[in-house]
């Protein structure tokens, strides 16, 4: 198919939206007071196997700004700590280190020289080398490894008392001591001594806070479904339900994979007694007859602890449907930050396509995938919808209205990027720092293997602006939920709306967190993952995001909505002032669907 010729005269006038150091906040002014800031020398020796911090003057009121470091050059020298200007000297020649803070930058060039020093303490760092913890309490490794590229791979020499994740993530099992081993891909290998104790109490996820009674004394079996790269960590939850609720269910965990909806079941009782799904599948799972409404004792307790848009997701017309557990389907963009040396210079998409074109990368955006696609779809319509759902005698009718301002404005955005000459975007979910992109816009689900991938080169922000009053492109803020059964009988209910509640509690959203990096729905612990690059782009891109009331139109609406936007960038002619028209008409008649 030939590209068609993007027009970019919607962003060119675009005034720049500055991100700060970190790529996540935005003023509307381009000429953005920068701080005075100074390295301690701006050329620096260094021997092969050294380690040193570099000393950054900061002018005064900035000192507890976030710092970025970069080096050009990671076979020479390695950046240990990616927030603090401390380095390891790992190869001889040169390399330009840059210290980036409030959106100034400074450079010194570091001098290596070989004189025999030993350059595999820099190149692999694990920390803790010991730890202690007792029977259910989790400790997280940490490392540095040189290059960042570099693939980690853990290992335990007695799992019978503790276990160890490909994360680095290590449970404590039964009292006793083990070994953690790591081995890393560059033919180093560091390993971590663990002790376990026995238990003194609750809380492996970090609280004590479990959501149900400690003496639940629960029996007999339970079906519960996990996506495939979570069934270890749901069966790991599912003893801890049973240790701290002196519960000995028996749980068959069975592959469910959050995004494929009812189309995973035949029918409500092929389902399993507990299941996840995302919030945009919630109408198809109440049709198939497969949810529970939530006990009203539930739904209180998700209104007084969880965020106020997460009971707004879970609910269709008067029902609560689902336990919200994960906001992880929320859209922002990572990018390579070694690439992008000023993460102000990105805040627009045209800017980001030109510094793509000219590095010769690509940005990789999933438009024409459903969920994408109708997140997009409402970037003017400020928290609103352009979809309406309404109840039927069979289910319920989504419908949708382009042909309006709003919409006629985000299908030429959509149009443009579909059809950009520079050729430069692809539709794939690949990482950013790979295969040559530049950035990713993708949602957060992909940000602990996307940590794991960039290393330091991991950066995010929210999506970029697509016209000169700030309006960024629009995202559905999505929701994972875990739901029950309707079909169970009142006995094996009971005990699987207990479970779905440990499920989402607070011990088990910090644990969550901790091992998948997906962002808690509990209020309480919004403060501990603030901090999070990505999670504070996903709050700063939730001004901009789409009601989450309508993200239960439903799998057909997104398929529908992605089909419409390929028969769009398959046209062979640019929508004019003349024609534009009947392309929103169609668009909207291909929209509206009946269930």
């Amino acid at each position: 198919m030939k590209r068609k010729v993007f027009n970019f005269s919607l962003l060119a006038s675009v005034s720049l939206l500055v991100f700060g150091v970190t790529g996540l906040s935005s003023c509307a002014n381009s000429s953005v007071a920068v701080p005075r800031v100074k390295l301690e020398a701006s050329t620096i020796n260094m021997e092969v196997g050294d380690t040193k911090p570099i000393k950054l003057s900061v002018q005064k009121g900035y000192e507890n700004y976030q710092q970025r470091w970069f080096t050009s050059n990671e076979n020479v020298v390695h950046i240990i700590n990616s927030s603090k200007g401390y380095v390891a000297a790992v190869g001889e020649g040169s390399a330009t280190v840059t210290a980036a803070i409030a959106g100034a930058y400074v450079d010194c060039t570091v001098l290596v020289t070989d004189n025999g020093g030993d350059p595999s303490a820099a190149r692999f760092t694990l920390s803790p080398t010991s730890v202690s913890i007792e029977e259910g309490k989790t400790a997280q490794l940490t490392w540095n490894v040189n290059p960042s590229s570099t693939t980690i791979a853990f290992s335990v020499d007695n799992s019978a008392v503790a276990t160890v994740d490909e994360m680095g993530l290590i449970t404590g099992v039964a009292a006793g001591s083990c070994v953690v081993t790591a081995v890393a891909s560059n033919g180093l290998t560091r390993r971590c001594t663990v002790t376990v104790k026995g238990s003194g109490g609750e809380g492996g996820g970090g609280t004590d806070d479990i959501g149900v009674s400690s003496n639940l004394g629960y029996t007999g079996s339970l079906s519960v479904g996990a996506p495939e790269k979570q069934m270890a960590f749901m069966q790991e939850l599912l003893r801890d339900f049973n240790r701290l609720t002196n519960s000995s269910i028996k749980f068959d965990v069975t592959q469910v994979e959050e995004g494929k909806g009812a189309a995973q079941f035949a029918n409500a009782g092929a389902a399993p007694a507990i299941f996840p799904y995302a919030s945009d599948q919630i109408v198809d799972f109440q049709n198939l007859g497969a949810l529970t409404s939530l006990r009203t004792d539930n739904v209180k307790w998700i209104r007084d602890n969880m965020l106020p848009d997460a009971l707004t997701a879970a609910r269709v017309g008067t029902a609560t449907l689902g336990y919200p557990f994960t906001s992880d389907n929320g859209v922002v963009m990572f990018y390579d930050g070694s690439v992008v040396t000023d993460p102000s210079s990105i805040d627009t998409f045209d800017e980001l396509l030109q510094l793509a074109s000219q590095k010769g990368l690509e940005v990789d955006f999933k438009l024409t995938e459903g969920f994408y696609a109708a997140g997009a779809l409402h970037s003017y319509t400020k928290g609103k919808s352009l979809y309406t759902l309404t109840p039927t005698n069979t289910g319920y009718k989504s419908t949708a209205n382009f042909n309006s301002e709003a919409g006629n404005k985000a299908i030429r955005v959509c149009y443009d990027l579909l059809t950009d000459d520079r050729e430069v975007i692809r539709f794939g979910d690949g990482a950013p720092g790979t295969s040559g992109i530049l950035a990713t816009i993708v949602d957060t689900s992909y940000v602990q293997s996307f940590k794991t991938l960039m290393g330091n080169k991991y950066a995010v922000a929210p999506l970029p602006a697509v016209d000169n009053e700030g309006t960024r492109m629009g995202a559905y803020l999505g929701y994972k939920f875990y739901g029950v059964n309707q079909t169970l009988d009142n006995d094996s209910k009971t005990k699987a709306h207990d479970v779905a509640k440990f499920l989402v509690s607070a011990y088990s959203q910090t644990k969550r967190f901790n091992r998948f990096q997906s962002k808690p729905t509990i209020t309480s612990l919004q403060a501990m993952v603030a901090s999070e690059p990505h999670i504070a782009a996903l709050n700063e891109q939730a001004k901009f995001n789409s009601t989450v009331l309508l993200t239960a139109a439903g799998s057909e609406l997104w398929s529908a909505t992605s089909k419409a936007l390929n028969k769009i960038y398959e046209e062979t002619f640019t929508p004019t002032d003349q024609n534009y028209t009947s392309v929103l008409q169609e668009l909207d008649a291909t929209l509206k669907v009946t269930k």
